[in-house]
């Protein structure tokens, strides 16, 4: 069976998911959708897509077209409008795959959940180190604590702004470690003007529920990395999807004579060149790399359709990172530790603020571009 996919919003990231889905061997790019008509004109001749099949509104996409997917990739401020829009509209998709972040607060991202939920539908957020055959791995490998043995800390060395690359780091604790956030605090979390915006970043300590502590540390400067830390061992991979960033894996065992820098029992620095490699036709400077992991994703997606497997990536693990990252705005103003579940005034915190902030001292006052393609 072949399924048909709807995009909307194909300025930037949403090219990743027009040209996955042209690469599925089971998803079809049925029909797209955005706000620029010339650029529906460009890339709907590209990737072959009718005349009749092109949008500039996405109402009228979703009026007209039967869809089993729906990819949302329109700016992080518009995902939980157009989510709610394609749950309750006519086109009736089993899956809506949402570009990160789920949404620019807590309270909308839970809004986003309970609608899909009620309709049937599955919230595939795209943390697309959930897509990666390195994180996969790395997964298994600590789960049957051959590796490292029982896992007791997590160092996340990255100096990204929250909703931008932060959230794929916190989701990617959360993935590895098959845990949640009990407590929450931040440190040297500040604004920072971002693409017309103001948004947050910074660093703090995590507390899951396992007992395992994880430690976001930023360096702004450094290409970002994570590393596991065990009874029998440390793991220290790379989180960077740009080619020129260093890509090793380092891996320390602990024997009789201490502690022995040894090669892990999988490729795992291949895996990761993998998984990073590949760009779509129109790729330009600024753009997002690693075509291959938007690739895996809808080969997860195909799989969630065809009922061989479980969503991957859930709307619910997605809103409790926003929830954390949110926690740990909280934490840092209010100089407390934070308990999660965030009550619900914290919960309608927006980490995104529409216009530019006057921020004073230091990094507060640095533009933070996307990171994507140099982090």
């Amino acid at each position: 069976m072949t399924y048909k996919a709807g995009v909307i919003g194909f300025g930037r990231v949403g090219r990743n998911h027009a040209e996955a889905f042209i690469e599925s061997d089971e998803i079809d790019l049925a029909t797209i959708s955005d706000l620029d008509e010339t650029l529906v004109a460009e890339m709907g001749e590209r990737w072959g897509v009718p005349d009749t099949n092109r949008y500039c509104d996405h109402a009228a996409m979703l009026d007209s077209e039967a869809l089993d997917v729906v990819s949302v990739a329109t700016p992080d401020r518009y995902h939980h409008a157009h989510v709610l829009d394609v749950v309750e509209s006519s086109a009736d998709p089993d899956v809506i795959w949402c570009e990160k972040p789920i949404a620019t607060t807590v309270s909308r991202a839970d809004e986003m959940v309970a609608a899909c939920e009620e309709a049937g539908v599955e919230l595939v957020v795209n943390h697309s180190r959930r897509f990666s055959s390195l994180f996969e791995t790395v997964h298994e490998l600590l789960h049957d604590r051959t590796l490292l043995g029982e896992v007791q800390s997590v160092r996340l060395f990255a100096g990204a702004e929250f909703l931008n690359i932060g959230t794929h780091y916190v989701d990617l604790v959360l993935y590895l470690l098959d845990a949640k956030v009990r407590n929450v605090r931040g440190g040297c979390v500040e604004p920072v003007a971002s693409e017309g915006a103001t948004r947050f970043e910074g660093g703090g300590t995590l507390v899951m529920d396992n007992g395992v502590v994880a430690y976001v540390e930023p360096r702004p400067t450094a290409a970002s990395r994570l590393t596991v830390e065990g009874t029998a061992g440390t793991l220290s991979l790379p989180l960077s999807i740009a080619a020129d960033a260093p890509h090793e894996v380092r891996y320390r065992r602990v024997d009789e004579d201490g502690w022995t820098s040894v090669s892990p029992p999988e490729p795992l620095e291949e895996l990761w060149q993998t998984d990073i490699s590949g760009r779509h036709s129109t790729h330009e400077s600024g753009m997002v790399p690693a075509q291959r992991l938007f690739e895996n994703a809808t080969e997860h997606i195909a799989d969630v359709l065809a009922g061989r497997a479980t969503n991957p990536s859930p709307g619910t693990r997605a809103t409790h990172g926003l929830e954390t990252l949110a926690g740990m705005v909280v934490s840092e103003y209010a100089d407390t530790n934070v308990t999660l579940p965030l009550a619900r005034p914290f919960r309608e915190i927006p980490l995104q603020l529409d216009e530019p902030l006057d921020v004073t001292g230091g990094a507060g006052r640095r533009d933070s571009r996307d990171e994507s393609s140099t982090r």
